[in-house]
């Protein structure tokens, strides 16, 4: 079986060093970005399981990315962000995310969103 695939956008790298030994820990490739116009490249590229963007990054954000990501992916995408509101995350499903989680204590709200994603169990 493959591993799933998981596409990362963060400009913070100890957020991404962190979601990538969480991920590999249980079996999954992750491919980590610093920016959304890379990760845009690369999901034109290769297929992907899952996307995960922080909304606030440099260049284009998060809520931005997604309806580029749609373009060039199937896969389903979760957005991070260092706060979160009840606003944000309707303005995040509206724009087609699966989910938006806390950096700060989201991390296992994140995993189980993808392990649903991985068991085929989906949002």
């Amino acid at each position: 079986m493959e591993p799933f695939k998981v596409l990362i956008v963060d400009d913070e790298p100890g957020i991404l060093l962190v979601l990538r030994r969480k991920l590999e820990a249980v079996g999954c490739d992750a491919r980590l970005f610093s920016n959304a116009e890379s990760a845009l490249a690369a999901a034109a590229e290769e297929p992907f399981d899952a996307i995960v963007s922080d909304i606030v990054l440099p260049g284009i954000t998060g809520f931005e990315a997604i309806e580029r990501f749609r373009r060039v992916s199937a896969a389903p995408v979760v957005l991070m962000s260092g706060g979160v509101d009840e606003e944000m995350v309707r303005d995040a499903v509206a724009l087609g995310a699966v989910a938006l989680v806390g950096k700060l204590d989201g991390f296992e709200a994140l995993m189980t969103i993808l392990s649903e994603l991985r068991s085929g169990k989906g949002r």
